[in-house]
C-alpha cells in the first residue's frame, strides 16, 4: 500500500489548523484565569485594609493571575497582619506576635495593643510603610511620669545608618529628641556622629547621637544620680547625670 505523501501546503494546513485550535483554547483559558481574578479582586474590596491596594496596585492582579494560572491561593495569605493595630481586631490581649509589614518580611515583635516595638531592621521596615508616632513613657526613681509624643517618626534602613526622621512633640517630658533628629545610629563599632570621638563608646549605648546627646535611652541603667553622662538619661526632665528608673519607647500606626 503506498503512503500518500504530504505536500509543504498541506503540512502548512495541518499546522495552521492546530495553531488555531491551541489559541482558540488558550484564549478561552484566559478568558477563565481573568474571570476568576476579577472575583477575587471583588472580594478584596470588602476587607478594608486592602481596600485602596486594590484599586491602585496593578501588581497584585498580576500577581494573582499568576497564581490561578498554576499555584494554590493558599500561598496568598490574605490575613497576614501589617501591625499590631490590625491585630487588635482579633486579640485583644498583650504579648508577643509575628507581624508582616510588608507582605512578606516576618517580624516578632511586642503589642500592648497600642503600640509596639522592635530592632532598627525591623522599625526601618515597619515606618518605611506607613506613617508612624513614636510615644515615650519615662519615670523617675520617687514615682514621678512623664510622656513625650512625637508625631512624625521613621527610621532610614542600614544603607544610610539608620538615620532619624522625628518631630510633632507634644508630652509633658520636655522634648529632648528632636535634637537628635537627621542623625545617623552610632555603636562602639559604628561612628557616625559629630563628635571627634565616638558617643557611643563615652555614653554605653548605641543612639542617634549628634555630639552627644540630650537623651541616652540605652545607656547604662542605674539608681538616680551619676558622675558620668553614661546613663539612660532624658535631659529635659532631670539631666543627662541622672538615671531614670524606666524609659519605654513603642511606635503606633497613624
Amino acid at each position: 500500500m503506498t503512503k500518500q505523501k504530504t505536500s509543504p501546503a498541506n503540512r502548512r494546513d495541518i499546522s495552521d489548523g492546530m495553531t488555531d485550535k491551541w489559541q482558540t483554547k488558550y484564549k478561552r483559558e484566559s478568558l477563565d484565569v481573568d474571570s476568576k481574578v476579577d472575583d477575587i479582586m471583588f472580594s478584596l474590596q470588602d476587607i478594608d485594609v486592602y481596600s485602596d491596594i486594590v484599586k491602585l496596585n496593578t501588581q497584585l492582579r498580576n500577581k494573582l493571575k499568576w497564581i490561578v494560572e498554576g499555584k494554590s491561593l493558599q500561598t496568598l495569605d490574605l490575613n497576614k497582619p501589617h501591625d499590631c493595630t490590625e491585630l487588635k481586631a482579633e486579640h485583644k490581649n498583650s504579648g508577643v506576635y509575628t507581624i508582616y509589614p510588608d507582605n512578606s518580611t516576618s517580624i516578632t515583635v511586642y503589642c500592648n495593643m497600642d503600640e509596639f516595638d522592635g530592632g532598627n531592621d525591623n522599625i526601618h521596615i515597619l515606618t518605611s510603610n506607613g506613617k508612624y508616632e513614636l510615644r515615650i513613657d519615662l519615670g523617675d526613681w520617687t514615682g514621678n511620669k512623664w510622656y513625650a509624643i512625637y508625631k512624625t517618626f521613621a527610621v532610614g534602613n542600614e544603607t544610610n545608618k539608620y538615620i532619624l526622621t522625628v518631630g510633632g512633640y507634644s508630652g509633658n517630658a520636655k522634648d529632648s529628641l528632636t535634637y537628635h533628629n537627621g542623625m545617623k545610629f552610632t555603636t562602639k563599632d559604628r561612628d557616625n556622629d559629630k563628635w571627634s570621638k565616638n558617643c557611643a563608646e563615652h555614653a554605653k549605648g548605641g543612639w542617634w547621637y549628634l555630639d552627644c546627646h540630650h537623651t541616652n535611652l540605652n545607656g547604662i541603667y542605674k539608681k538616680g544620680k551619676s558622675h558620668y553622662w553614661n546613663v539612660v538619661s532624658w535631659d529635659g526632665i532631670k539631666n543627662v547625670y541622672y538615671s531614670m528608673k524606666f524609659a519605654r519607647m513603642m511606635i503606633r500606626r497613624l
